[in-house]
């Protein structure tokens, strides 16, 4: 008879240790799963290697000059002037009697051209300027300065190279062959071209 209580309790004890161990395994994660929920980690190239191979910007902010826009930039002076031969006056007493002044008489037009920058704000790179003027004048034989040649077209074309502060100055002339002007006519000056640029000092 105790042999089969203590038997019975025996069984009991197992029993009860099997449903303790039963339940902690139920209760626990698998490996698996726990693996599964685990967010993934990616990684994320420097940001310093991206900025070294960025290409560069292009900070050229030169502008280039013309006739449409040179305006903004420069003030433009031209003038003509004239030389004069060793007669300032000639009069008909050089050749009669009559002290009527005839006038004048030239033998050179000059065409001066003087470029000024605007402004201090810029520096100035290969400007270069080229202005033409155009006219008549009234000629006059060298051996009688009183027998008019009629009238005689004639053209000066100036350049003008600028210096790094966009300022230049320049003249050319015009030599009447075949005899002496004794008036010039019409007048008209024209800038033909205009080059170079301008960049923000």
């Amino acid at each position: 008879m105790k042999r089969i209580i203590t038997i019975l309790l025996a069984l009991l004890l197992v029993l009860s240790l099997a449903a303790c161990g039963g339940g902690n395994t139920a209760n626990t994660p698998a490996p698996m799963e726990a693996e599964a929920n685990t967010p993934a980690i990616t990684e994320t190239p420097p940001v310093e290697d991206e900025i070294e191979t960025a290409p560069a910007k292009d900070n050229d902010n030169s502008i280039e000059l013309s006739l449409d826009n040179y305006q903004k930039y420069f003030d433009v002076s031209n003038w003509c002037s004239v030389d004069r031969d060793s007669y300032t006056y000639v009069t008909k007493t050089h050749y009669g009697s009559d002290h009527n002044i005839i006038g004048t008489l030239y033998k050179k037009a000059n065409l001066r051209v003087e470029v000024n920058a605007v402004s201090a704000n810029f520096n100035y790179d290969d400007v270069v300027f080229v202005v033409k003027v155009t006219g008549k004048a009234e000629c006059y034989s060298g051996d009688n300065p009183l027998k008019s040649e009629g009238n005689k077209e004639f053209e000066i074309q100036c350049e003008v190279i600028c210096n790094v502060a966009g300022n230049g100055k320049e003249t050319q002339s015009y030599t009447f062959t075949g005899g002496y002007a004794y008036k010039l006519h019409n007048l008209k000056y024209e800038i033909v071209s205009v080059e170079g640029t301008i960049r923000p000092a």
